[in-house]
């Protein structure tokens, strides 16, 4: 049942599973500063709509079954730095987090967050997927942290949620390598905690699963993140990038090359 709809989002209620799926539209394949506020301006629309429809599980998951989201706004990223426009990256930042913390916290309901990523997520994408409590992938899917290309790290909350889940040194390794993950590598260094094969079936493991982790709850405990932790680590990587060379800053440009590209294919 179709309950609410922007051009970032659709909202269901899938009665017989207790589910409210929050599904991407897949057209806006980064995380822009309008793809933010469209996300973040639901959670009010989602309290409204507890009270009327009893949801217990969140699940977010993408229309786009190529690309979950292949991060953040390059483009803005590039303009901010070279128009020296600290202020309007920290107001990007922030929204950012703000997303990570809401999608983590399912918009302050107290219910448990299924993230279920089909196709890319790269970057902030791949940090969007990790927010969830619990995370499902398909088989086909794929991430990666690219930032170290152009010197800089995944700031939105990469290291708190990776140091969470494996620990710092590992942690760190997957966020420095560089490296295309599979599902099936992701799963196994447990930065997932299931993969499907049949997109059609994900509801009953979606229900499996969080049964599992609502009887754990050290789990629980152990997969909400702090605001004030995810500030910290965003205001860092805001005054990082404003120290990258002019040789990073090109291969931003160059990744935002690739990243358009990418986009006009999928469209």
């Amino acid at each position: 049942m179709k309950l609410y709809k922007n051009k970032t989002i659709t909202l269901h209620y899938i009665k017989e599973y207790k589910i409210l799926m929050l599904e991407f539209s897949g057209k806006e394949t980064s995380y822009k500063i309008e793809t933010l506020d469209n996300l973040l301006k639901i959670k009010d629309i989602i309290s409204k709509i507890k009270k009327e429809y009893p949801f217990e599980i969140i699940l977010a998951t993408s229309k786009n079954k190529e690309v979950w989201n292949y991060g953040g706004d390059l483009d803005f990223f590039y303009q901010c730095i070279y128009n020296n426009d600290k202020k309007g990256l920290l107001e990007y930042a922030y929204k950012s987090i703000d997303m990570i913390y809401q999608m983590n916290h399912a918009f302050d309901t107290g219910v448990p967050t299924v993230c279920l990523v089909f196709g890319k997520a790269y970057g902030g994408g791949f940090e969007s997927a990790l927010a969830g409590n619990i995370v499902i992938a398909h088989e086909d899917a794929k991430f990666s942290f690219p930032e170290s290309n152009f010197g800089s790290f995944p700031g939105m909350g990469a290291y708190s949620i990776l140091t969470r889940k494996i620990g710092f040194a590992k942690a760190q390794n997957i966020i420095t390598n560089n490296k295309l993950l599979s599902a099936k590598t992701a799963l196994k260094n447990e930065l997932i905690d299931k993969i499907i094969t049949d997109e059609d079936s994900y509801l009953d493991v979606v229900k499996e699963l969080i049964d599992e982790y609502k009887k754990n709850a050290f789990k629980h405990i152990h997969t909400q993140l702090s605001y004030n932790e995810l500030k910290e680590g965003v205001d860092f990587w805001v005054d990082q990038m404003y120290e990258l060379g002019e040789k990073n800053l090109q291969r931003i440009k160059k990744l935002l090359h690739f990243q358009k590209a990418k986009v006009k294919l999928i469209k």
